[in-house]
């Protein structure tokens, strides 16, 4: 986590306290203290984040594990992939989504976004272009008839996952 980013997240604090420091700036009777409180409380933050984002790296358990873990204790209630993925170095795309379907699948998670939208489009139009040529059937998959056997994507790439 960048000391800009930090600051990025919460830029009406941080120009309130420039502010604040800089009256009187010219007559050299200004006070520095409001943005050194600011600055010391974001490295404070970013310490704390550093903290447990090392921890989490050092626990044991798999990289599956460690993402149900973050998705469940640390996320916000709404986050996408990219957002999980700032907070899980060291751990694929596809990881991440595996263990957001796992979590989907026990009522955990709920995904939505419009990116699932259009992957399920994608995967929908494939399986219709399979069926119109003939190398598949509604029989043919998992021995249920008129079941096709279809997989839905738990989380696309910049769908939103969202804690119940």
């Amino acid at each position: 986590m960048s000391l800009e980013q930090l600051v990025a997240e919460t830029d009406e604090r941080y120009y309130a306290a420039l502010l604040a420091s800089t009256h009187g700036w010219h007559p050299a009777e200004h006070d520095a203290w409001p943005w050194l409180d600011y600055f010391v409380e974001q490295l404070a933050r970013a310490y704390a984040l550093f903290e447990e984002r090392a921890a989490s790296a050092r626990s044991g358990g798999s990289k599956r594990d460690r993402v149900k873990e973050h998705v469940l204790r640390h996320a916000p209630a709404r986050s996408r992939i990219s957002d999980l993925r700032s907070g899980l170095p060291g751990i694929g795309d596809g990881t991440i989504r595996n263990a957001l379907d796992d979590l989907r699948r026990d009522g955990r998670v709920d995904v939505d976004g419009p990116e699932l939208l259009r992957e399920l489009r994608r995967r929908l139009s494939s399986i219709r272009r399979q069926l119109l040529r003939g190398s598949g059937s509604a029989e043919s998959g998992s021995g249920s008839a008129g079941r096709l056997p279809v997989e839905v994507p738990c989380a696309a790439p910049g769908a939103a996952v969202a804690i119940p």
